[in-house]
């Protein structure tokens, strides 16, 4: 990446991360009502990267509109909440979202992988 200055990169060894969060992520999770976990909802070709997918996200709510949120977020429990539209209400209390609709979002076409050859040709 730096010497083709494409941008930086944050790398997360799996084999680290795979015995932190393998006990957190098997316990049965009960979500809020009117909320989903983030994590349920994300389908991976490969199990392994399951994991990788817990460390960024952890227990992460999804709901349908800000209202939701607000009350899930600020309830009796504190939880990480993020709507639909991209409002993210973190666990401290700070939000951030809002402002001009976004594009693009989560995406459900699995991009194929790249060969290592094709990997070396760049």
């Amino acid at each position: 990446m730096r010497d083709h200055r494409i941008g930086s990169g944050k790398f997360i060894c799996l084999d680290k991360i795979i015995q932190q969060n393998k006990n957190q992520r098997e316990k049965p999770f009960n979500p809020p009502e009117g909320s989903l976990r983030l994590y349920d909802l994300i389908r991976s070709s490969d199990e392994k990267f399951k994991d990788a997918f817990y460390f960024g996200l952890k227990d992460t709510l999804v709901c349908d509109t800000l209202d939701l949120a607000t009350r899930i977020a600020y309830g009796q429990f504190r939880h990480r909440v993020v709507t639909l539209k991209g409002d993210l209400i973190e666990k401290s209390g700070t939000m951030s979202g809002g402002g001009k609709p976004r594009t693009g979002g989560m995406s459900t076409v699995i991009v194929p992988e790249f060969t290592e050859d094709q990997i070396n040709e760049v």
